[in-house]
């Protein structure tokens, strides 16, 4: 049963959002598409074509050696991991307009390396969003700076409508069936706590006090929550946001990919906590000023990446889809907004 029906008596059909799902085999012949954002992580390895190929050789030799780690567990380490890039793109009814790319991230699916039978694994890992980048980057600031504490409070509230719309347990015309799983570098603005849970896949459990962080609040308005585990081997815990109870049903083989791949990519961009030389203790800071470090054998520029992209495409967001769109999302998100909760539109 889905949460939100049709909504064609609710709303008028020019504010209806249209979605379609196209996929991109992610392996060593991969060529990010033009809508592609940059900054995203299968993207941003493969920008530079002189050295693509060879990163991401690299990148899946890691991964394929991650996954096979996991001897003894639930995940079967005689299948192949192969990946697919999922791209979600949205347009409003009667818009003549080309429709917007409002969501990428990664399913996977596994080969049985005997029969060569497929059979489908997680959706989510990387999650990428040019809404998202608009709301960091542009009204956040201009929220902090007005000191419109008020704002705050539906601050994501539209990206969080749109991902969840996506899904058709939500919404009648969804698109998507699988709950998405999304892994995380942990903030550095936070400590973590060992527990004394430990999960056979996932490893160690932590668990963070105070206030959930702005990130937390953003996916919690997209239905999902955060966990914290570090997996065996692992140098610290990875942040999992999930929905609720959604996270430890997974199959092992399932969760195994998700480690395998995100600690893999955590490893490149964020080496000074994830290939760190010392691993996290039973109270855990987070540092991007550790020296004592294992350096990836890809390397990547930071701040280009968070400072110089990140804005341009937070201005691709306004140009090509908030702006042009405006008043389709403010008769969506007025329509919608008296028919369901407003504590994030939990699922």
């Amino acid at each position: 049963m889905t949460l939100l029906g049709n909504c064609d008596n609710i709303l008028p059909l020019s504010a209806i959002p249209h979605f379609e799902v196209t996929t991109t085999p992610f392996n060593v012949d991969y060529v990010p598409a033009k809508h592609s954002r940059q900054t995203t992580n299968f993207v941003n390895l493969a920008r530079d074509e002189t050295t693509r190929r060879q990163n991401l050789k690299i990148l899946f030799d890691e991964i394929g050696s991650r996954y096979k780690n996991f001897n003894g567990s639930d995940a079967n380490c005689e299948d192949f991991l192969h990946l697919e890039i999922v791209t979600v793109l949205i347009h409003f009814e009667g818009s003549k307009s080309t429709p917007f790319p409002i969501a990428e991230f990664l399913q996977a699916k596994f080969e049985n390396r005997v029969t060569g039978e497929r059979r489908p694994g997680p959706t989510g890992f990387n999650f990428s969003s040019y809404i998202r980048d608009y709301d960091f980057n542009i009204l956040l600031p201009q929220l902090l700076e007005s000191g419109l504490e008020n704002g705050m409070d539906t601050f994501g509230k539209l990206h969080g409508l749109l991902y969840q719309m996506m899904f058709k347990d939500f919404w009648v015309k969804g698109i998507i069936e699988t709950p998405c799983i999304f892994v995380l570098s942990v903030s550095t603005k936070k400590t973590y706590q060992a527990q004394q849970v430990t999960h056979p896949i996932l490893g160690r459990q932590f668990q963070v006090s105070g206030p959930p962080s702005l990130t937390d609040k953003y996916f919690s308005k997209m239905g999902l929550e955060v966990s914290y585990f570090q997996p065996a081997t692992a140098q610290a815990p990875l942040a999992f946001y999930h929905r609720h109870n959604d996270l430890l049903k997974r199959h092992g083989s399932d969760l195994a990919a998700l480690v395998a791949v995100m600690e893999t990519f955590q490893r490149i961009y964020r080496p000074e906590i994830y290939a760190s030389n010392i691993p996290a203790g039973e109270v855990f800071t987070p540092s991007l000023n550790n020296d004592n470090f294992v350096p990836p054998r890809i390397h990547y520029d930071r701040v280009e990446r968070d400072q110089k992209l990140a804005r341009h495409q937070a201005n691709i967001a306004w140009n090509d889809f908030l702006q042009p769109h405006a008043q389709q999302i403010a008769q969506l998100l007025e329509g919608l907004t008296s028919k369901l909760p407003p504590e994030g539109f939990n699922v």
